[in-house]
């Protein structure tokens, strides 16, 4: 498939611009992002290469490539849920990157974050502006996102200290006898599979972790959570869930093959449904997501545990 591409001619309003001031205003995105493509090369005037600065003359053609990836991922946008001068929360739909990892061609949320919000790329840290934790990319549901360092600074602080109210929903393939429960084994990268990481022994070499269920409904084959973790481990939840014998229905990476008697799912049933913090005035927020509308239909495909 050949990628999307925009032809601009510059009209006599357009002399003497900068290229990527001209572009900015023609193509509704901000000069950052238009500076991205330009030195991506994605641009041409008149056939040549484009350059940021260069100035436009009247009767020019502008020819802007857009990557096919960013197309696929142009409607992979989150929903704000509140907005402050301090803070953002997000609703991050699934497939969408928090934030570029090695090898990754994908828009991001950061990109979307640093095309949005002009104070972004001076908060926190390099390459993660903005970010003070993340969810998996094809895992749904909510996150905070900083405005200034001393917002990102202060909900770091909460987070080391376990005063962040963070609750998911998850589906897992089996019945979970126990009403609730608590896995608290050190989460450690997999020695065996790359991109995986392992619930560790206690006493093993790994990260603290500690993750609490709660079954909320049992269905033939399945049963639903709600998991609430102390620590933000990378891919806590699959991994602990996983440990138990109860993997996240949908999840490739942690299940080598998908149960033949539930119906298929081409994402992990795993949304962050509940988020709750202080402000820096201690000031409480609380915040809910429901469950996508695909997730919903999932379930109500499935039969309950005590149906007749």
């Amino acid at each position: 498939m050949d990628n999307p591409s925009q032809t601009i001619t510059a009209g006599t309003d357009a002399e003497g611009i900068r290229c990527d001031r001209w572009l900015s205003e023609q193509l509704g995105k901000s000069r950052s992002g238009v500076q991205r493509l330009l030195k991506a090369g994605r641009v041409t005037i008149d056939g040549t290469l484009a350059i940021p600065h260069q100035p436009v003359h009247a009767g020019q053609v502008a020819v802007v490539s857009f990557p096919e990836i960013i197309e696929q991922h142009r409607r992979l946008i989150p929903i704000v849920i509140d907005e402050t001068d301090d803070f953002l929360v997000l609703e991050k739909p699934s497939g969408l990157l928090v934030h570029s990892t090695p090898g990754a061609r994908e828009t991001t949320l950061t990109d979307w974050l640093v095309e949005r919000t002009t104070s972004i790329p001076l908060v926190g840290d390099r390459g993660r502006p903005g970010i003070v934790h993340r969810l998996d990319r094809d895992v749904s549901g909510l996150l905070i996102v900083a405005k200034t360092q001393e917002f990102f600074d202060w909900i770091q602080n909460q987070f080391r200290a376990r005063a962040v109210r963070k609750r998911y929903c998850a589906l897992v393939v089996g019945t979970v006898t126990n009403e609730e429960g608590e896995i608290d084994f050190p989460i450690a990268r997999s020695e065996r599979r790359h991109g995986r990481m392992a619930a560790r022994p206690q006493g093993a070499e790994g990260k603290p972790a500690r993750t609490r269920y709660t079954v909320r409904t049992r269905y033939q084959h399945a049963t639903l959570l709600d998991v609430e973790i102390e620590s933000g481990r990378t891919h806590q939840i699959r991994a602990h869930l996983l440990s138990i014998g109860h993997p996240v229905v949908g999840d490739p990476l942690y299940r080598a093959k998908h149960p033949p008697n539930l119906p298929p799912l081409h994402r992990p049933f795993l949304h962050a449904t509940q988020l709750g913090f202080l402000d820096e005035k201690n000031a409480s927020h609380e915040y809910s997501s429901p469950l996508p509308p695909l997730l919903q239909e999932y379930l109500s495909a499935l039969t309950k545990k005590n149906a007749a």
